[in-house]
């Protein structure tokens, strides 16, 4: 949970230690979607993008699930970790990590 929030934090307070100079009104010369008259979707791409929605939301649902919940759940048995178990633990995270 630290992870998750931290960032926010320190993104948040440094936002606003060191202010970046951006003029917003550049944005204004993007055109908006609805003015672009090529920009519609036929029906076989909208159903394409409905199913990378769809497994892009169950695999997030699903790893987050696994980082937040399982990964924790999975230190319980162990109880106290010995050297060993914790080198196991930070060797099996590396690995996730690549």
């Amino acid at each position: 949970l630290v992870a998750l929030f931290s960032s926010a934090i320190i993104c948040t307070v440094l936002t606003h230690i060191f202010p970046a100079d951006f003029d917003w009104s550049d944005f204004r010369v993007i055109p908006a979607i609805e003015a672009d008259d090529s920009a519609t979707l036929s029906i076989q791409e909208k159903a394409g993008l409905d199913k990378v929605f769809k497994y892009t939301v169950w695999t997030g649902v699903g790893l987050g699930s696994v980082l937040l919940i399982v990964w924790p759940l999975l230190t319980l048995p162990a109880g106290v970790f010995t050297q060993g178990y914790f080198t196991f633990w930070v060797i099996l995270s590396i690995i996730w990590g690549l």
